[in-house]
């Protein structure tokens, strides 16, 4: 499982949304403390729209896992935006707990975002 995550993390950062489609299972969930998008179809659209809707946009992640279990990771990350997010700012990053869960063919089945506990941004050196 911590290779799919890492594939995904790699996925998303390049905007590869063929290789996503790969690593999505066709019932897929997603949801953050905005949207919910459900299947497969709807989640590429939901990250292509991302994509094309900020200049540059990444997950960093640290190597530490907060939990790994037998179908779900759950990981700290911060989700990185410029372009557009805030006048003035070349990047922001908003903190997040990302928790992905797999299916059984090793698929990602749900990827669950929970915004982090700080109202400010945390402000990323250029």
């Amino acid at each position: 499982m911590k290779n799919t995550l890492l594939e995904y993390f790699d996925a998303f950062n390049n905007k590869d949304l063929d290789k996503l489609s790969q690593l999505y299972a066709e019932d897929i969930d997603v949801v953050d403390w905005a949207t919910h998008h459900s299947g497969k179809e709807q989640a590429l659209l939901a990250n292509g729209a991302m994509f094309d809707s900020f200049g540059h946009v990444s997950i960093r992640h640290k190597d530490s896992l907060i939990y790994e279990g037998d179908n779900a990771i759950a990981c700290e990350i911060a989700i990185i935006l410029s372009s557009g997010v805030h006048p003035g700012m070349k990047e922001r990053a908003v903190a997040a707990v990302n928790i992905i869960e797999f299916n059984n063919d090793a698929k990602i089945s749900a990827i669950k975002l929970y915004l982090g506990t700080s109202s400010t941004p945390i402000l990323v050196e250029p």
